[in-house]
């Protein structure tokens, strides 16, 4: 906002708004109504309308370069240039006019209509016009500040810096192992633009890939798009995604928002709404670690999750409470096409407090609890070490998770997170398990336990209930890998003994090619 007051009233009116700002504001704390009179009596009566949107509202300055007009006149050349304003808040914007010849005229316009025209007349033709080329104000979309039907990007291999002038787009090969198709080969490309904390993805994003089985010719594609959607809230964004892979086809559209709030503890919370549509080939194989499960899957669901979170951080400790519920629609065609429903509703909550004067060691637990109802398929089960296929789709693919997954020596973090049963198959649709762990910051060593149970009462879960499941070990950080290493499970595969050597490994990316 001040750079953007700067550039509108000119310097030394801007500075002596500062000024007057601080005099006012000298031994108390300031009100906004301190800097609504300072604007106006520094820049002339009615400045305050242009600060009041930035403090009051959640609104953003956001124009867009609209049609440009030439036409002869009797000394050269009327062009008209429109300028159309998305964004809520309105301030006058620079347009710059390029001639023919390389020369330049730039002219300030003001947007308080939703459109309006800069006229430029010139001996010279123009050859284009751009909304603001310096980045004098603020803007939150810049890609539509020039004409063009395809923004502007910036393409570079695997990772780069994100800028405001383009989009920019990474691309890379595609290299991994498939269990029928033998290597996949192919390659994929990242649009994002101005991704940060508040969107990862960016205000803008679109996403490709595709890849090849070379033993079989299997086709595995995806295609996506992503954007800002403030009627959603300050941070509210909306994502389409459609992709094809071993008979597995899916859509989804995802619209999501997270809010904070000031205080202590900081707190913030999230909401999601994901739409979703699969649908299987008859002859796709489910991965269900637990074949006794592979039954009871069907080719077709349609689905809605509802997803809530609340989440604090304070200067010692941070919480957060997580709860999604999912209600779909199941149908085999080898049933006749009949459609079953089902419900599934997981609750999370976990803390992390920091201890001792310096805050270096840290105690972290989590528990969590799922119910699947009726006739749950059987990948929407839950799994007592990690999440299921279903849930890592955006990791891995449906059918082969890779040479580490497919090790049985790779944690996909969810479900009970019970480290010492990764690669057991322990699924139902009953889910209630825990997990403590304590670390150091003097040392990259880490001790854990977990105990949990799974249950299973219904026909598509095989009509079992399982013992308690507990296991113990201790855990290596070294970045964003994590090895961890199960010394005792309290109920070992037949033939093995409780204490005996087992590790897991896992990923903690956030997303490491955009800094």
């Amino acid at each position: 906002m001040l750079r953007s007051l700067r550039a509108v009233w000119g310097r030394d009116t801007f500075e002596a708004f500062l000024k007057d700002l601080f005099r006012c504001g000298r031994g108390r704390h300031l009100v906004p109504d301190d800097v609504y009179a300072s604007a106006n009596a520094m820049a002339g009566a009615g400045a305050d309308a242009m600060i009041r949107p930035w403090i009051e509202t959640t609104d953003l300055p956001d124009v867009a370069l609209g049609a440009v007009r030439r036409e002869r006149t009797a000394g050269g050349w009327r062009t008209t240039v429109h300028v159309r304003r998305k964004g809520g808040i309105a301030m006058p914007v620079p347009v710059e006019a390029v001639y023919d010849d390389g020369s330049r005229e730039t002219k300030w316009t003001p947007t308080d209509r939703r459109e309006g025209t800069v006229v430029f007349d010139s001996p010279r033709r123009m050859s284009h016009a751009e909304i603001d080329p310096h980045s004098e104000v603020f803007d939150a979309y810049r890609l539509d500040n020039r004409r063009g039907a395809i923004p502007p990007m910036r393409w570079s291999p695997i990772f780069d810096v994100a800028t405001p002038r383009a989009m920019t787009v990474l691309y890379g090969p595609t290299l991994w192992h498939g269990t029928r198709e033998g290597m996949r080969l192919g390659g994929w490309v990242d649009g994002r633009y101005l991704p940060s904390q508040d969107f990862p993805r960016g205000i803008r994003s679109f996403e490709a890939g595709l890849s090849v089985g070379t033993e079989d010719g299997s086709l595995a594609w995806r295609a996506g798009y992503g954007r800002r959607v403030p009627q959603l809230g300050a941070r509210g964004a909306v994502r389409l995604l459609a992709a094809g892979d071993a008979g597995l086809r899916r859509q989804e559209v995802t619209l999501s928002n997270w809010i904070t709030e000031s205080g202590r503890r900081r707190p913030w919370r999230l909401w999601s709404l994901t739409l979703q549509h699969l649908d299987r080939d008859d002859g796709a194989r489910v991965v269900v670690p637990d074949s006794a499960f592979a039954a009871a899957s069907v080719s077709r669901t349609v689905s809605a999750e509802l997803a809530l979170g609340l989440r604090t951080r304070g200067p010692r400790r941070s919480e957060a409470v997580e709860m999604s519920w999912r209600h779909g629609e199941a149908v085999g065609r080898r049933s006749g096409g009949v459609a079953r429903s089902y419900d599934r509703g997981v609750v999370a909550f976990r803390q992390s407090i920091a201890l001792g004067p310096r805050a270096s060691r840290h105690v972290s637990w989590r528990i969590v609890g799922a119910r699947a109802w009726r006739a749950a398929p059987a990948d929407r089960l839950f799994d007592a070490a990690q999440s299921m296929p279903l849930e890592t789709l955006d990791r891995f693919y449906w059918n082969a998770g890779g040479p580490l997954r497919e090790s049985e020596h790779f944690w996909a973090e969810g479900g009970g997170g019970l480290r010492g049963y990764v690669g057991r198959g322990i699924v139902g649709d009953r889910l209630l398990a825990g997990s403590i762990e304590v670390r150091d910051d003097r040392w990259p060593l880490s001790v854990f336990l977990d105990v949990g149970t799974v249950g299973a009462d219904s026909s598509a879960a095989a009509s079992r209930d399982r013992p308690t499941l507990a296991d113990a070990g201790i855990g290596w950080t070294a970045g964003p890998v994590r090895i961890y290493a199960p010394l005792w499970v309290g109920t070992p595969p037949p033939g093995e003994s409780p204490l005996s050597a087992r590790w897991v490994v896992a990923f903690d990316l956030t997303d490491p090619r955009w800094r």
